[in-house]
């Protein structure tokens, strides 16, 4: 066997497992950006992505309740009503955060 043959079969096998596994098929071996295209991108670039604090909490539900203050119609946030439950039958079994300190017992510790 020539070793020009075992090259072609090495060459032929290289391809098929990018091809398979998803990979850049790169038979002469030269630089590419491939290795800095699959990267994650950095932190800067994802930070641009979402909206400064002032908006986020502007757009919370609390803020929207508030515009509803004097009027008869009142909007029911339900995800709060299903977190206070949820407060409630953890505090029944005895899971839920414990009670704050007093100002006597906190004067002792001092």
């Amino acid at each position: 066997m020539s070793s020009g043959g075992l090259a072609a079969k090495r060459l032929l096998i290289s391809k098929i497992s990018s091809n398979i596994f998803n990979q850049g098929y790169n038979p002469s071996n030269t630089r590419s950006g491939r290795k800095i295209l699959n990267k994650k991108p950095s932190s800067i670039s994802i930070g641009s992505y979402y909206p400064p604090d002032e908006l986020y909490e502007s757009s919370k539900f609390k803020h929207f309740r508030d515009k509803f203050k004097d009027m008869k119609f009142q909007p029911v946030d339900f995800e709060e009503i299903d977190r206070l439950q949820k407060v409630d039958a953890l505090r029944r079994r005895g899971k839920g955060a414990p009670k704050k300190e007093t100002e006597k017992r906190h004067g002792k510790k001092k």
